[in-house]
C-alpha cells in the first residue's frame, strides 16, 4: 500500500459527498481512505454508510478534531499519507501527481500543491509554486501550505514523533513547524490539484479569531527559534535589530505582524547573500 488519505469529517453532510466522488474519481486508484467520523450529528454517519467500496475505512470517534486527525495517521498503512478535508475536492490527477514526485524526490517529506479556492465566500488565485529551501524563514509571517492538498511521507513522521498539538484552528500550521524543526523539506507543485471550499459556516471562519492568536503564536514560536538557533545566517546582527524593533513595539509605534515581515526580509536577504545557489522564496 503506498498511499493512504486520512480525512477527519465533522457535520460535513452539506459537502462530503462531493468530495468522495471526487475521491472514486481518481487517476490512480490503489489507495485506501481513513476517514475519520469525528462526533458526527447531522447526516454524515448516514452518508458515510451508504460507501461501497472496499478502499473506505470508516471510524466512528467522538468529537475531538485533533484527536481524530493523529488517530487517521496512526492507522495509516500507506508510505504516503495524502490529507484531505470533507469539504474539499480533489482534482482526478491529485494522488497520481503527488506520488510520482514523492517517489521521484525521496529527499522531500512534505509535498503539497498549488488550489483553487470557490464557493460562496471569496475568490482568490492559487498560491506559485516553490521549493521551501529554508521552511521556517518562509513560514514566520504566514501559513502558506494547503493542508488537504498535501502527501506527507509517513516513515519521516513517525521517526520524528511527529503528530498534531492542540493549537486551536492553526494545528496544521504548527504541524508544518514541527516538521521543519525536525529536518523535514518541503515542496510546493505548480499544478492547482486541490479545489478548496471557503464558506461562512467553516469552522476556520467562525472562529477566525482564535484561529488569528493562535497563528501568532505559532509564528512567535518560530521566531524564537530563528532567532537562538545557530544555524541560521545572520542570527548575531539580526538579534541587535530585533531588539530595536521590540522596543518601537512596546511604544505601539511598530506591530508584532510587522516585525516578523522585517525579520523575515533580513533572513532572507542574508541567505541569499550567502549561497547564491539557494532556490527562490516563495512570494509574499
Amino acid at each position: 500500500m503506498k498511499v493512504s488519505i486520512v480525512m477527519a469529517a465533522y457535520n460535513a453532510e452539506k459537502d462530503i459527498e462531493e468530495c468522495i466522488n471526487s475521491i472514486m474519481l481518481q487517476t490512480y486508484p490503489h489507495f485506501e481512505v481513513i476517514i475519520i467520523n469525528d462526533g458526527s450529528t447531522d447526516r454524515t454517519s448516514e452518508i458515510l454508510s451508504k460507501i461501497n467500496d472496499e478502499r473506505f475505512r470508516i471510524i466512528n470517534s467522538d468529537h475531538d478534531y485533533i484527536a481524530s486527525l493523529n488517530k487517521g495517521l496512526k492507522l495509516a498503512r500507506g508510505k504516503y499519507i495524502a490529507r484531505m478535508d470533507a469539504d474539499d475536492i480533489m482534482v482526478p490527477t491529485r494522488i497520481e501527481k503527488e506520488l510520482n514526485f514523492m517517489e521521484e524526490n525521496p529527499d522531500i517529506d512534505v509535498c503539497s500543491a498549488c488550489f483553487e479556492i470557490f464557493g460562496s465566500y471569496t475568490v482568490k488565485e492559487p498560491i506559485g509554486s516553490c521549493d521551501l529551501s529554508e521552511p521556517l524563514v518562509e513560514l514566520l509571517t504566514r501559513n502558506m501550505i494547503c493542508h488537504p492538498a498535501t502527501m506527507l511521507r509517513k516513515s519521516f513522521l513517525e521517526n520524528n514523533n511527529i503528530h498534531y498539538k492542540r493549537y486551536d484552528y492553526a494545528e496544521d500550521y504548527k504541524f508544518w513547524v514541527d516538521i521543519a524543526c525536525a529536518g523535514g523539506r518541503f515542496h510546493i507543485l505548480p499544478d492547482v490539484l486541490i479545489k478548496h471550499r471557503r464558506s461562512p459556516y467553516q469552522v476556520s471562519r467562525v472562529y477566525s479569531g482564535v484561529q488569528r492568536e493562535t497563528a501568532s503564536r505559532v509564528q512567535n514560536e518560530i521566531l524564537y527559534k530563528l532567532l537562538n538557533d545557530s544555524k541560521y545566517i545572520g542570527n548575531h546582527e539580526i538579534r541587535i535589530v530585533y531588539k530595536s524593533l521590540e522596543n518601537l513595539n512596546l511604544q505601539k509605534l511598530l506591530s508584532a505582524n510587522t516585525i516578523r515581515k522585517i525579520i523575515r526580509e533580513l533572513y532572507v536577504e542574508s541567505i541569499r547573500n550567502t549561497n547564491h545557489d539557494v532556490p527562490a522564496f516563495c512570494a509574499n
